[in-house]
């Protein structure tokens, strides 16, 4: 049980330093999802092979190719928000995957007699609460700061059904590796999909915004082990409530490192977004 919690809060930090190479990339949303799931899969065919190359034959590995479709779209979606409004505006936003998840963990997986809604609706009540006061006026267009929001909380709702899924396949007993290696292969096969597709005149050599996204990827891969095996160890609505903790770390990170928002223009806002997050946190953790 430490074991798991333990997990969970090291999940929390690489959810949030995965983020950093975006801020360095200029890349179009959907080609660098494709580098980074170039990076996840990679990584994810190492760990698979270094475990035995555990069978892929299983049918309900079809939830993990689900999920890796679902992770494509959602971080596609969520590099838009970020582009738009920042790393902490927009991770915020996202970050009502949590009670999401936790909602659909009820629902679908049987742990509504292990939680308690009051305090999920208490969190995201929190959440969006938290979002809005780190939702800054700036100087980019108010359409492109709703058009940032709406993508982050659309987004946050594909990573709610992706983390179910993923801790439905989990609870069916089928290895992690085996899951890894689907979830990134069809995030790979999607994003490059929807690229090839959709759009035009991409580069996709292996340049400086190529490499950053492949670079995401591959921090991706520890926090989808770690996120993997805290499910293992930990009903969802535990484990993923403690991954939110990245909230917190995404907006010291976006604040502090890039100087998203203007600390001293907007100290007050800041310091409640950070108070309401945490209290959003805590309500998952009474749930």
């Amino acid at each position: 049980m430490v074991t798991g919690y333990l997990l969970a809060f090291i999940t929390s930090v690489l959810f949030s330093i995965y983020l950093v190479p975006r801020k360095f990339a200029s890349q179009n949303p959907a080609v660098y999802t494709v580098f980074f799931g170039a990076g996840f899969f990679a990584l994810s065919v190492i760990y698979w092979a270094s475990c035995g190359f555990d069978s892929l034959l299983n049918p309900i590995l079809l939830g993990s190719s689900l999920a890796g479709i679902l992770c494509a779209l959602g971080f596609i979606i969520f590099t838009k928000a970020i582009d738009s409004i920042g790393l902490a505006q927009a991770n915020q936003w996202k970050n009502l995957q949590g009670p999401i998840g936790v909602v659909l963990g009820l629902w679908l997986l049987a742990e509504i007699y292990q939680t308690n809604i009051f305090w999920v609706i208490a969190a995201a009540a929190a959440i969006f609460i938290s979002a809005a006061f780190l939702t800054v006026q700036d100087s980019a267009p108010k359409k492109l700061k709703l058009t940032g929001v709406l993508l982050a909380v659309i987004s946050a709702l594909c990573f709610g059904i992706m983390v179910c899924i993923q801790k439905w396949v989990v609870n069916s007993g089928v290895s992690v590796p085996a899951q890894l290696v689907c979830t990134s292969a069809f995030m790979l096969v999607s994003a490059a999909a929807y690229s090839l597709l959709m759009l035009k005149n991409q580069s996709y050599r292996l340049d400086k915004n190529n490499r950053l996204g492949l670079l995401a990827g591959m921090l991706w891969f520890p926090a989808g082990l770690c996120t993997l095996w805290s499910f293992e160890l930990l009903p969802v609505s535990i484990a993923f409530t403690i991954i939110q903790l990245n909230a917190v770390w995404t907006i010291l990170i976006g604040v502090l490192i890039f100087r998203e928002i203007s600390i001293k223009q907007y100290w007050g806002r800041i310091s409640f977004g950070l108070i309401f997050s945490i209290v959003g946190i805590i309500c998952l953790i009474f749930a």
